[in-house]
């Protein structure tokens, strides 16, 4: 069911140790097939740790996590994590790079962490920052109700830093070019930014767009800032719309009146 490979050295207080986990396919399926869950190879775990009672560093690298639900399948490129834990401190510093790709889209992400086990509120910091691109077929069929069609895969890129206390946060989608109907959207750039507390749940955001359409190209700039846990109440936001409608649908709108643009 499961093949293990394991070895390892000891010297006075360090140890060397590497492990191979490679669980067969086939009884891994056995108890997600409730889940529609298929895996499609057998994947490998290999774990690198040395060190000694006080110190252990520690590298894990996940191969062949192939995985299918339904008519959605995810490749696993790259999992790797790998860090430093501090047994008497309980502090732990890490990173981890993901590249996965699919039928849905591909994800890249590259994120490092440091926190303290004893108290994770008050300790953690960390990085995040990933590369989203999901697949125009994938977006046109899960849109398909609302006659969204789009023309191009669009990209988002999120970045975000900070800890419990306050963190930040960036994300940037490009390349928007969709259709519904007969009218076109189109968007080289969204911005959405800002900051929030997961403890105080105290929310800053701030969003930038400029789009291009066969209604009106419009420029949309606009900020807020409230609370999660009294939105009614804290809320407090500005926005600024410039639209310039596009004549010949202006046009055709009043073409009963006669009148032209």
């Amino acid at each position: 069911m499961t093949k293990l490979e394991l070895n390892g050295s000891i010297k006075d207080d360090f140890v060397t140790l590497t492990t191979k986990l490679e669980p067969n396919r086939k009884f891994i399926n056995s108890f997600v097939a409730d889940k529609n869950i298929t895996f499609l190879n057998n994947p490998l775990f290999t774990l690198k740790a040395s060190g000694n009672i006080k110190r252990v560093k520690y590298h894990i690298d996940i191969h062949r996590l192939d995985i299918e639900q339904n008519r959605y399948r995810i490749e696993s490129k790259k999992l790797i994590s790998f860090g430093e834990y501090d047994l008497t401190k309980k502090h732990l510093n890490g990173e981890i790079q993901t590249n996965l790709k699919g039928n849905m889209g591909d994800i890249k992400f590259n994120g490092d962490c440091d926190l303290s086990l004893e108290d994770i509120n008050g300790s953690l910091r960390y990085r995040f920052d990933g590369i989203l691109k999901p697949k125009k077929d994938f977006l046109t069929r899960l849109l398909q109700e609302e006659k969204i069609i789009f023309n191009s895969s669009p990209t988002l890129k999120i970045k975000s830093s900070g800890g419990m206390n306050k963190l930040k946060y960036h994300v940037e989608v490009e390349t928007i070019n969709i259709k519904q109907d007969n009218y076109l959207i189109k968007s080289n750039k969204l911005l959405l930014y800002g900051d929030f507390s997961p403890i105080e749940r105290d929310l800053t955001t701030e969003i930038k767009t400029y789009m291009v359409s066969n209604i009106a190209n419009l420029r949309l700039s606009g900020n807020a800032r409230l609370n999660l846990n009294d939105i009614n109440s804290t809320l407090n936001h500005n926005l600024m719309v410039v639209t310039v409608p596009d004549k010949n649908f202006l046009t055709d709108i009043l073409k009963k009146e006669n009148i032209v643009f």
